[in-house]
């Protein structure tokens, strides 16, 4: 991944947590890894864990919830889930996936978020 595409999406998550906090949630942690699986973001809201899964793209040209419906990445967001909601002793039924798209405008580069809640 070249730094300018690291740097996108770094930004992607910092308006992520801007944008959740301003709709009321909390945010309980930035990326959580475990393993090889990693969590963008983690929130908190209505006493429900929201994992979140960031996807941010330079351009209108994005297929939104579909890159996300891939197999191999699905199962592994799953099983990151798992593992948190293990280590924190959380139960699964109390936590949701959410997906957000920041999708930055040019020449502005304004950014615009699509929020999907409970995708899975």
């Amino acid at each position: 991944m070249t730094n300018a595409r690291k740097e996108l999406g770094a930004l992607g998550e910092r308006l992520a947590a801007r944008y959740l906090i301003s709709k009321g949630y909390e945010i309980l942690e930035g990326t959580w890894r475990s393993g090889h699986q990693e969590i963008d973001l983690i929130a908190t809201k209505n006493s429900a864990v929201i994992f979140c899964e960031i996807k941010t793209r330079a351009s209108t040209e994005f297929a939104a919830a579909a890159t996300i419906l891939k197999t191999k990445q699905w199962h592994g967001l799953k099983r990151a889930m798992a593992a948190y909601a293990f280590q924190k002793k959380i139960s699964l039924e109390k936590t949701r996936l959410d997906l957000l798209i920041i999708i930055f405008s040019a020449p502005a580069r304004q950014a615009r978020v699509q929020h999907f809640e409970d995708i899975g």
